[in-house]
């Protein structure tokens, strides 16, 4: 199968199916060259539904499918500083740099951020600054907030309320959060007046390190 082919079954069969439908998101989609951003001796999974591994300590290139409904559901709209902790391969970086003015991208594993910075520059992506350290401490992008949206590109186990003061006062929060079997979706407007949660859909996704866990339950 033709790179092109697997790209137009990957948008038409997995993304669409998932309500990923605004056409400048689906036209983003297309454009990134996402088999870029996965391991060369994995290319052949760029375009399947399943998470592709980028080290022995978890981190992974999310399914198409999350990696589009994430950033379909950040609404933004060209002119936002976002945060992104989990920065991976820089594949969703890639993505959401081409609908914000800046993109602070958080990695934790120092030869992961090296790798992705290397990717995002050779594809002449100019608006993403990758960081190496650790996203679940709000000290490490304190300096380069306000953030109008902030996305973790994996899941924690409870919703990390420590990094709202991170945003903006029109900003919002998305991440999924959870346990196996199910995960959920999580966002928040800063503006809201309780400003909680909203959960949007469920979808599991692997863990970003140091983030709280839900406590295991005691007898």
């Amino acid at each position: 199968m033709s790179q092109n082919v697997a790209l137009f079954n990957m948008i038409e069969q997995q993304i669409r199916p998932w309500n990923v439908l605004r056409s400048e998101v689906l036209e983003t989609l297309a454009c990134v060259p996402r088999a870029s951003f996965i391991p060369p001796h994995l290319r052949a999974l760029a375009y399947s539904d399943t998470d592709v591994p980028l080290n022995e300590n978890g981190a992974a290139v999310l399914s198409p499918k999350l990696e589009a409904r994430l950033f379909h559901d950040l609404q933004l709209t060209g002119s936002e500083n976002v945060l992104e902790i989990g920065t991976g391969s820089g594949y969703s970086s890639a993505l959401i740099a081409r609908h914000a003015r800046q993109v602070v991208s958080i990695e934790i594993d120092e030869e992961l951020a090296k790798a992705a910075e290397t990717t995002l520059k050779g594809l002449g992506v100019e608006n993403v600054k990758v960081i190496t350290g650790d996203g679940s401490n709000p000290a490490t992008a304190q300096a380069y907030g306000p953030f109008d949206a902030i996305v973790l590109s994996g899941s924690v186990g409870e919703f990390p309320e420590q990094l709202l003061p991170l945003l903006s006062e029109q900003g919002r929060l998305l991440c999924i959060c959870g346990t196996e079997p199910i995960m959920s979706a999580m966002i928040v407007y800063r503006a809201q007046a309780d400003a909680k949660p909203k959960a949007l859909w469920d979808m599991n996704a692997p863990r970003l390190v140091n983030f709280a866990d839900v406590p295991a339950f005691q007898f």
